[in-house]
């Protein structure tokens, strides 16, 4: 298991540099069609994930496990555990973004921690912000948002 405690994004923005480089933003006419699922490469760590796209979701999801939010000085960070489809776990600790409460049809609001993360579908990368969520027994253990055209 790599465990990335000191400076966890920087392998994680050093990958999405290198392939954020070579591209330029998008219009609309010119922007990639995804399928209803997709590998996706978590940037900086060489993980990839199966993702299911979710056009009616509000932000992207990330199956996280070992979760605990902490302050760090005046912010909030939270450390978590994600584990590839090749079945690596790796620990990372990132500044928690915002909170977001989530609503699923038949369940309880959650509110769960959101962080950025940066990721390439296909040869498009960006950096997306995530909700930690421990996914056990969903089809997926990633849900890309996708705004609608």
């Amino acid at each position: 298991m790599l465990i990335f405690k000191k400076r966890p994004m920087a392998g994680l923005l050093a990958g999405f540099l290198l392939c954020l480089a070579s591209f330029a933003p998008l219009r609309a006419e010119e922007r990639p069609v995804v399928g209803l699922i997709e590998n996706v490469q978590l940037l900086g760590l060489d993980m990839t994930f199966v993702a299911k796209i979710d056009t009616g979701a509000k932000t992207s999801a990330i199956n996280a496990f070992d979760v605990r939010i902490f302050k760090s000085g005046k912010k909030s960070r939270v450390r978590f555990k994600i584990q590839s489809r090749s079945g690596e776990t790796v620990e990372l600790e990132l500044p928690v973004v915002r909170f977001a409460k989530v609503r699923r049809a038949g369940a309880e609001t959650d509110v769960r921690p959101v962080v950025n993360l940066p990721i390439c579908i296909g040869n498009q990368a960006q950096e997306a912000q995530f909700t930690l969520k421990y996914r056990k027994g969903m089809n997926y253990c990633m849900l890309i948002e996708i705004g609608r055209a």
